[in-house]
């Protein structure tokens, strides 16, 4: 197997903590906890810039963040990410338009088309 093919099965793994946590986020009334649950269940990472009056939030697959720290072995906390750091990576950010959960949920549904490759990364 080369390198390529190694790199392309590292997966992100949730912690024992980090599927509690999303346990905790999917049963929660709040509609954003909601909305960041669906995300870490479908192994993607958000980060949100802007305010509860308008924002944008980014939605990326945690699989190709835990590609990266392998291949740089640095770990990468997501939120520490910028908006330049996230288009180098392809993932735009999207929103601008509605609700912060709306906004994460139009993320994560752009991250899967992604992932499927159903829409091109330059979107």
């Amino acid at each position: 197997m080369d390198s390529r093919q190694e790199t392309a099965e590292i997966k992100w793994l949730p912690s024992p903590e980090d599927l509690e946590i999303i346990k905790e986020l999917a049963a929660s009334p709040d509609e954003l906890d909601q909305a960041y649950a669906e995300a870490y269940k479908a192994s993607c990472f958000v980060v949100e810039f802007g305010d509860d009056q308008g924002g944008i939030a980014a939605v990326g697959d945690l699989d190709a963040l835990a590609r990266i720290e392998h291949e740089t072995g640095k770990d990468i906390d997501p939120s520490t990410l910028t908006i330049g750091n996230l288009m180098a990576l392809g993932i735009p950010p999207s929103g601008g338009r509605g609700s912060r959960a709306e906004n994460v949920r139009e993320g994560l549904r752009r991250a899967l088309e992604r992932r499927e490759g159903i829409i091109s990364e330059e979107e």
